[in-house]
């Protein structure tokens, strides 16, 4: 009732010229919960006072009284010159046995384009009565009359008061502009914690921008809920309070008039026109000109050219302006606004600074690149201070049960802190949530829960996601990743498993999830990818949420295992060659041509950084896949039954984690097991070969952890063929990886060789491994006959019959056995290369240097003394007929022993000791420097060289692996 006799006052004071003086000093009236339009309480309240005895002035509070109809007509014509504010209450208060609103939002309000209306988090008698100056409505109507001081004692805003309001008026139609910009700050403002966003002061980019008198550009990045909006207000009154011309604009997504590029240019050019007279002269001319028609209704480009480009852009402006927008991401033709304020400050010294969640690089266009400006992101040590300060305003009303697991108000706090992850908006609404319960159960479901205000805020984004015209793949795969992974992934762990995802490459990671999603998304210190909140995982887990970015648990762990499978499962293929070649190599000539040929060097192979994830958790995603999932099972089925099993498991045990191979086992039991519910057997599915072997390894792999993990530790390498032949013989990994023929063969017995001058061979049981025989035949070699249990011993032969005179009686300088080929090669200072035939016992052939076989090609040697060979090596494999020579002279050559020929040619290799991997596919060399080199055995392509640290000297040994060809 207050509020209506102050506004007939005031119209009384307009028509009485005795109280002129009274009314001219009144700049601002403050209306807290006043029923401008009435009261329906009125009615109720006329019956319950006829009861007990007539009260005056009751009738006038009636909607439809004569003084609301008085003063709503008469008010207006009266106050347009001054600053109208109108709060009303939010909060019911109990009537009788009900709870309403005593004065509704609809009747507190005028709807004047003078008025700035604010809610109050309160009820009818706590708009006017605080308990505390920590109370939130306090602080919104403390706030307001500061801003009211603050403006008033402003020179820039006396020049607005003193413009004719007829010019106002005219401006607000041809800009569009209803309501004062003011109000978006002073909503900012009303939510502003005393000491909140100090810590801005305090960063060196800010201060430079500030203070800089030239144009500059400031990018102020921050999360979603990081409280970027309240931080421009605080930025706002910062600048005001140095005495800089300051303009600024909040854009809002939701409100298709605050969302345009259009409605920011217009609201600037109002604002400046209020600031600086000249521009609002020319503004009046372009209003003239256009004849009082309006430019709401056109595109921003139009704006620019009529208003901006032809206009305002005129006016020379000595003083550095400010400008201040929010929100960049949310506006609709944001790369045009970035445009357009590059474009305006080559006319006038303007200093922008712009909040957002994305980067800027975003929203730029190439006609107008920038590449000068300042950025920085809010971290979460920043808003960890903003939502100190919250907390500790709310400390008292926050509930305390006094329980064990929430004992004060304090221990709440701390994990409200402590769980925000610098989200200012999460906190702030956690705490609200908090004022309206009491017991321990129900503390702890607001803690766990996802407020519906965040979900909000993630709808939209991903609303606007969807909208995107490039990157949704990505994105989806890179919300998946972090959604569902078992550990936040790096930057150089995550490209791998992405580009898989997407069968596509991405050239940068970082710049790919801030185009895409970086409003869910970023990148810590650690350059870990996270999502913004621990909100956020909860939400895109939740059912029930329809969107395409979201998946279900089962389908994101399907998404990732079925990737996980595919690296573990790429090709071990070797690197394409370069074309270039560095002067350092040596030249290669393939079969028989002596001529130089370019052979590149590719560069050398490194374990992925995905590699360690891959290994660890690809089963850890089967655990929560369908087991009906048949896609995902033959995928499974192919890994366990190829090599890079082997591989994974070797890489486990090297970095000594064999219980990811134990639980693996586990897993793949716990898969059938679930299938066996409600699917047929697996030896009746219809790819019957695909999981012939599936059911076997669930149990080998525990089993292979169990009986072997002494063994896998120390030597990982061992899986591939030492462990295999000692598994049962209807186990999958001996079935599968065990060779009769290449490595070790078990059948019934074993034996071991002693390495000792005895020349002791223990001979074990294989099913029960205990010792049968222990042999000290004190001889280099035997044979030994099981059955007969003796020794066979033949006479001993000679080879040297059938060699030159010249040879038979020197000793040869080396002497190389090939397993494969059952030949002897033996190497004399000198001379061709003689190769005895182990099983016939004969000279097999002789080989010259250039040509090869003489038995084939005949003797075309040249000169003596020049074919001296220093180091040579067999090719180990069963279909390898390969032999490597290097000479004297430093060349390396490679024969065919089945065809005779050279078939490669490297020259100054200068290996003095080579060793072929067992696979025989690769040779090793390495020189009297200690450097060596990797070559492809059959063309003698370098495949990757290490050079010997001479400063450092130390005794290594290299070796290669078994079943990893370079």
């Amino acid at each position: 009732m207050g509020g209506l006799i102050v506004k007939k006052a005031y119209i009384l004071g307009h028509r009485e010229t005795e109280f002129n003086p009274v009314v001219d000093r009144i700049c601002s009236i403050f209306f807290l919960a006043t029923p401008h339009q009435g009261a329906s309480i009125a009615q109720a309240l006329s019956r319950l006072t006829a009861m007990i005895g007539v009260r005056p002035f009751v009738e006038d509070l009636f909607p439809q009284s004569p003084l609301i109809q008085t003063l709503s007509e008469d008010f207006p014509r009266v106050s347009g010159d001054i600053q109208l504010f109108s709060f009303y209450e939010t909060r019911p208060m109990t009537v009788g046995v009900s709870k309403m609103l005593i004065v509704e939002k609809a009747s507190a309000v005028m709807n004047l384009a003078n008025e700035r209306r604010t809610y109050l988090d309160a009820d009818h008698r706590s708009v006017a009565m605080y308990s505390t100056k920590e109370d939130p409505s306090y602080v919104s109507v403390r706030n307001a009359l500061s801003t009211v001081i603050s403006l008033e004692r402003d020179s820039s805003q006396l020049q607005i008061q003193a413009s004719a309001q007829e010019d106002q008026d005219a401006l607000n139609r041809f800009l569009g502009v209803s309501d004062s910009p003011e109000d978006d700050i002073m909503i900012q403002e009303s939510t502003k914690l005393p000491g909140s966003c100090e810590w801005l002061g305090s960063k060196p980019d800010y201060l430079s921008w500030k203070e800089s008198t030239e144009s500059s550009f400031f990018w102020l990045r921050g999360r979603p809920g990081a409280g970027k909006s309240v931080l421009s207000s605080h930025i706002i009154g910062d600048l005001r309070g140095q005495g800089h011309d300051c303009c600024f604009y909040f854009l809002q997504a939701r409100d298709h008039l605050k969302s345009t590029a259009s409605g920011c240019l217009r609201s600037m050019a109002w604002q400046m026109a209020m600031l600086h007279p000249p521009v609002r002269d020319k503004l009046k001319a372009i209003v003239s000109e256009m004849k009082d028609n309006t430019i709401d209704k056109i595109d921003a480009h139009s704006v620019w050219r009529r208003v901006f480009l032809s206009g305002i852009l005129k006016v020379k402006l000595k003083k550095p302006q400010f400008w201040v927008i929010d929100a960049m991401d949310e506006c609709k033709g944001a790369a045009d606004m970035i445009t357009f304020l590059t474009r305006i400050q080559e006319h006038w010294p303007l200093s922008v600074l712009v909040t957002s969640r994305d980067t800027m690089d975003i929203h730029q266009k190439g006609v107008y690149p920038r590449n000068d400006i300042q950025t920085y992101t809010i971290s979460e040590q920043d808003s960890l201070h903003d939502i100190s300060l919250l907390l500790k305003a709310n400390l008292a009303y926050l509930p305390c049960p006094g329980s064990d697991r929430w004992p004060t108000r304090d221990k709440i706090a701390a994990q409200i802190l402590e769980t925000s992850g610098g989200c200012f908006l999460w906190a702030s609404i956690i705490c609200s949530e908090l004022r309206q319960v009491t017991s321990d159960k129900e503390i702890t479901k607001v803690m766990n829960s996802t407020p519906s205000n965040m979900d909000a805020l993630y709808c939209d984004i991903l609303a606007k996601m969807e909208t995107a015209r490039f990157g949704k793949a990505a994105a989806k795969a890179f919300i998946a990743w972090s959604t569902h992974a078992f550990r936040p992934l790096t930057l150089t762990e995550i490209q791998t498993p992405i580009e898989m995802d997407i069968n596509d490459k991405i050239d940068d990671v970082q710049r790919a999830i801030t185009r895409c999603c970086g409003s869910l998304l970023y990148v810590d210190q650690y350059e870990r990818i996270q999502l913004v909140h621990a909100t956020a995982r909860e939400f895109f887990t939740r059912k029930g949420i329809e969107s395409e970015f979201i998946l279900t648990k089962a389908e994101g762990h399907r998404r990732l295992a079925l990737v996980c499978l595919r690296f573990l499962m790429q090709s071990s293929t070797k690197p394409a060659a370069r074309t270039k070649r560095f002067a350092s190599e040596p030249d290669i000539v393939p079969r028989g041509s002596y001529g130089r040929s370019p052979s590149p060097q590719p560069p050398p192979q490194t374990l992925d950084p995905f590699t360690d994830y891959a290994s660890k958790f690809v089963f850890q995603h089967l655990i929560y896949v369908h087991s009906n999932d048949e896609e995902l099972l033959v995928s499974l089925s192919n890994f366990l039954g190829s090599t890079h099993l082997l591989r994974w498991i070797e890489f486990n045990a090297t970095n000594g984690d064999l219980r990811t191979i134990y639980q693996a086992g586990k897993t793949i039991n716990s898969l059938l097991s679930r299938r066996a519910q409600h699917s047929p057997p697996l030896g009746l599915a219809r790819r019957q070969e695909k999981f012939a072997l599936l059911e076997k390894w669930g149990d080998d792999l525990i089993h292979l952890v169990t009986n072997f993990s002494g063994w896998l530790r120390r030597s990982p390498k061992a899986i591939h063929h030492l462990i295999p032949p000692f598994c049962p013989p209807d186990s999958a990994i001996r079935r599968q990886f065990t060779n009769p023929v290449r490595g070790l063969s078990v059948q019934g017995y074993f034996a071991v060789g002693m390495m000792t001058m005895l020349g002791q061979v223990l001979v074990y049981d294989d099913t029960i491994f205990q010792e049968v025989h222990a042999l000290r035949h004190r001889e280099p070699l035997i044979e030994w006959d099981l059955e007969s249990n003796d020794f066979i011993h033949d006479g001993v032969g000679t080879w040297v019959s059938d060699l030159p005179d010249t040879m038979r009686f020197r000793t040869p300088m080396l002497a190389e056995l090939g397993l494969a080929t059952h030949l002897l090669a033996v190497l004399y200072r000198g001379e061709n290369i003689v190769f005895w035939d182990c099983i016939d016992k004969r000279i097999y052939d002789t080989y010259e240097k250039e040509t090869g076989s003489i038995h084939v090609f005949g003797r075309r040697k040249l000169a003596e003394g020049s074919t001296t060979v220093r180091a040579a090596a067999f090719g180990h494999a069963l279909d390898s007929n390969l032999f490597a020579a290097n000479y004297s002279d430093g060349d390396l050559v490679v024969y065919d022993i089945e065809s005779g020929d050279a078939i490669a040619f490297a020259e100054a290799a200068n290996t003095l000791v080579m060793a072929a991997s067992p696979d025989g596919r690769t040779l090793a060399g390495a020189n009297s420097a200690g450097n060596f080199t990797l070559f492809e055995f059959e063309t003698l392509r370098p495949l990757y060289r290490v050079r010997f640290d001479t400063r450092h000297r130390r005794e290594q040994k290299h070796g290669l692996p078994l079943d990893q060809p370079i």
